[in-house]
């Protein structure tokens, strides 16, 4: 156990992920106060293309990678080692665990990192597709609360039923079947937001139609593909009680405002926002494409949402779940509280 614990100190977590690298700090006595409320972390993201620098073969290009994505990486541990934070902790998810030549990347944030003036310990840790699961469904526990009238919100119903964890993220998505607690029985998906966006940003189309043609296309292939691979690997599940669906680019089902709850919502909602999704991102997107035009990334999101949307849509249907919570936290929450929970108050002075 850490002896350094300070309820008034930050506790920081730097991710690198298949297609951002992303920064959150939080302050444990702010953050154990208004438990749904979101605002109370300082969360950051930068956008970069993992899979880019990596092959075919799964290999890391690490000198590419060291000039491309390092510079924004140091950025980030320099901001984070400014604020001085009691712990913090660097996590690598999704595309991350399939390179080969992890070792390689490892000796590369470690040495620069040692680089810096007064640096401090620092963790840096490879998720399994099982933690990473676990840290999503973390984020969205320690963040939401019960509601006393209704026992499906009660922590013992989450604890002691069967239930579903998805974590739809940029290049990967993970799946858990969630028993007592554990994450055993989950699997990663090579599908993510950015599927469809990569498949269509060089394709020269006709006229609208066919780019409207070759979306649902695109769109019922990934759907199959996926219900191919669930049906293999979940041929047989006992009934599901409940599911969490995590990422950035489905929380948009949740509502606008930046509090987490418990609050199951109708599957059938799913459809109507692949509906609207799907008219906007043809409406504003199409006009770049005909044009041969580089796609605005805050226009990319669009096809991140509709691509996240059908995803979690293939998995809700497989597994005949009639309703979902959508988490508005996110993996590196989860992270701040697992961090926070290793952290031992070393006297009564230092609790809050």
């Amino acid at each position: 156990m850490l002896r350094n614990y300070n309820g008034k100190k930050g506790i920081a977590v730097l991710e690198l992920s298949s297609t951002a690298i992303k920064r959150l700090t939080g302050v444990p006595k702010e953050c154990l106060g208004n438990t749904n409320d979101l605002r109370r972390f300082n969360d950051k993201v930068i956008y970069v293309d993992v899979a880019k620098y990596i092959d075919d073969s799964n290999s890391l290009n690490v000198v590419a990678y060291n000039k491309g994505v390092m510079p924004y990486i140091m950025e980030s541990i320099k901001y984070i080692q400014n604020k001085a934070p009691q712990i913090y902790q660097i996590v690598l998810t999704g595309l991350y665990r399939t390179i080969i030549n992890w070792n390689e990347l490892e000796n590369l944030l470690t040495t620069e990192i040692a680089k810096l003036k007064r640096a401090q310990p620092i963790s840096i840790k490879l998720l399994s597709s099982e933690e990473e699961s676990q840290l999503s469904f973390l984020s969205w526990f320690e963040t939401t609360s019960e509601t006393e009238s209704d026992p499906s919100t009660h922590d013992n119903f989450f604890m002691f039923n069967k239930g579903l964890n998805i974590d739809v993220g940029g290049g990967t998505t993970e799946i858990s079947i969630v028993s007592f607690g554990s994450f055993r029985d989950t699997i990663s998906l090579s599908f993510g937001a950015e599927q469809l966006y990569l498949q269509i940003k060089n394709t020269h189309y006709i006229d609208q139609r066919h780019f409207y043609k070759d979306i649902d296309d695109k769109a019922i292939k990934l759907q199959n593909s996926i219900t191919t691979i669930l049906k293999t690997k979940f041929p047989t599940f006992d009934k599901l009680f409940y599911c969490i669906c995590s990422g950035s680019n489905i929380i948009i089902l949740g509502g606008d405002n930046e509090e987490n709850y418990r609050r199951s919502l109708d599957s059938n909602r799913i459809n109507l926002f692949i509906k609207d999704s799907r008219s906007i991102m043809i409406d504003i997107i199409y006009p770049y494409l005909i044009q041969k035009k580089v796609i605005p990334e805050k226009h990319q999101r669009l096809f991140n949402e509709y691509c996240s949307l059908v995803i979690l849509k293939s998995i809700v249907e497989y597994f005949s779940l009639a309703s979902y919570i959508i988490n508005k936290a996110n993996l590196r929450i989860g992270v701040f509280y697992d961090l926070l929970n290793s952290i031992k108050p070393t006297n009564l002075n230092d609790q809050f």
